[in-house]
């Protein structure tokens, strides 16, 4: 295990709107960079949340006294984020928002625990909540998580009416991204799904393979639930019922499809 004093921090973190790294002390401690205090805060062990860490300090006496040590994020995991960080202000470019400032991107633990950029403008649709349950921890949006993510309905803004539907369940916004961890299901059918292609390809998979692999395997499930979503829609009518519904949602009820309404 490696110790990262404060001090070694590079400065561009702090330009970031948040940087969450997981402890090299290991237990899946979350740790908050604190640039106001140069410090890293630990992940609240009552809840969500980052609390301060206590400074080093000897405990016990006698032969059994040691000194406590402060958590951080091991050199790699360091190292890799300044990576994206400098990225993102070199290229301007995100692929949610297409803007670069980073203060408006956040640095987070992926479901594999590695870290990746997340944009505060638009939330990442791979972090969403839960269907149900106590709302402390996040999902995987992918169709291999665990059976707490499902479709979700999306509304008119100030009504009822449903406009379309998010496929894994709604992003979380950053700020809830951030406090909460990662389910544990959730990251059990990742490791699994990981295994699997590694197996099948007959080799270890870096992280590039494995996000282009998924987002492959994402976008043929999602294309397949975007038609099982609309037959569900369609049913049973037929393609002219349907040419009067849609002219009715673009411009209202015409006198010509009162009319045909009237005959039926």
């Amino acid at each position: 295990m490696s110790e990262i004093l404060p001090s070694a921090v590079p400065g561009i973190l702090s330009e970031m709107f948040a940087v969450v790294l997981y402890g090299d002390h290991g237990a899946g401690v979350s740790l908050r960079w604190n640039s106001a205090d140069r410090t890293w805060l630990r992940s609240s062990p009552y809840g969500t949340g980052f609390v301060a860490q206590d400074p080093p300090h000897k405990t016990g006496s006698g032969e059994w006294a040691i000194l406590t040590s402060v958590d951080a994020p091991s050199v790699e995991d360091l190292a890799v984020s300044v990576e994206l960080a400098e990225t993102l202000k070199r290229t301007g470019y995100c692929q949610f928002c297409r803007q670069g400032a980073l203060s408006l991107h956040a640095i987070l633990p992926d479901i594999y625990g590695d870290p990746m950029i997340a944009c505060v403008l638009r939330p990442n649709p791979a972090i969403v909540d839960s269907s149900g349950g106590t709302g402390r921890t996040k999902h995987w949006g992918a169709s291999s998580a665990c059976n707490a993510v499902r479709a979700t309905p999306i509304f008119r803004p100030n009504s009822y009416v449903e406009v379309g539907v998010y496929l894994y369940g709604e992003p979380l916004t950053i700020l809830d991204a951030i406090d909460r961890p990662w389910c544990t299901k959730c990251s059990g059918a990742a490791h699994i799904v990981r295994v699997n292609l590694s197996e099948a390809l007959g080799r270890e998979v870096d992280a590039i393979g494995l996000s282009d692999a998924l987002q492959d395997n994402e976008d043929r499930r999602a294309q397949g639930d975007k038609i099982r979503y609309l037959l569900d829609e369609v049913g049973d009518r037929n393609r002219q019922e349907l040419l009067m519904e849609m002219r009715a949602g673009m411009r209202g009820l015409t006198a010509e499809i009162y009319a045909a309404k009237d005959e039926n």
